[in-house]
């Protein structure tokens, strides 16, 4: 398996991704992690430990080596690839 992060630190815009993945090409989007909140300050706190949480929802597609993604504004993305 890899992985691949990507940030994308924008407060009002979503990143498009592409990204050739060379000797890679055998393989797929297994996950796409996203950690995001619409609130830049939001924070996990002990009344409310789940107010920022990641969830499987991303994008991210792998096709003949090429890696594509819409990252959502102020996201931190975890793409795991396998074969």
């Amino acid at each position: 398996m890899r992985t691949v992060s990507a940030i994308n630190r924008s407060l009002e815009e979503e990143l498009e991704l592409s990204a050739v993945l060379r000797g890679f090409e055998d393989y797929r989007v297994k996950e796409h992690l996203v950690l995001t909140s619409d609130d830049p300050k939001a924070t996990n706190t002990e009344e409310n430990p789940d107010n920022v949480v990641p969830t499987a929802d991303g994008d991210a597609v792998c096709e003949n080596g090429i890696l594509k993604s819409t990252l959502r504004k102020m996201s931190w993305n975890v793409i795991r690839l396998s074969r």
